[in-house]
């Protein structure tokens, strides 16, 4: 069995840009927060006008909450990847000593 085809490593930079994409989508969400809180705010009490994005809403209590559902599902993803990547290290692990192979790091 061929141990190269199941190293953790390789997919290492494929998740770093993963990691990276998701980690810009969360901030983007926070930014729509901050947005759609300004604009409540705003609205309540200065003057009755709409201080949104202008791309997909202008309905600030919709961004709002549009911006908490991302923050929550990309949060999520970021933690399902973390568990994936600790659990196919240890995997990796299991396979290399049932193969006879230490995993020690020798100096």
């Amino acid at each position: 069995m061929r141990l190269e085809k199941h190293k953790p490593t390789d997919m290492a930079l494929s998740y770093f840009f993963i990691v990276i994409f998701i980690i810009i989508l969360i901030i983007m969400a926070c930014w729509a927060v901050d947005i759609s809180v300004s604009s409540l705010l705003t609205t309540k009490y200065v003057a009755p006008s709409t201080l949104t994005n202008g791309f997909w809403f202008t309905d600030p209590a919709k961004l709002y909450h549009i911006g908490l559902y991302i923050i929550v599902l990309f949060t999520a993803c970021l933690s399902f990847l973390c568990v994936r990547l600790i659990i196919n290290n240890y995997r990796y692990k299991l396979l290399l000593e049932q193969h006879g192979i230490s995993t020690k790091q020798t100096k």
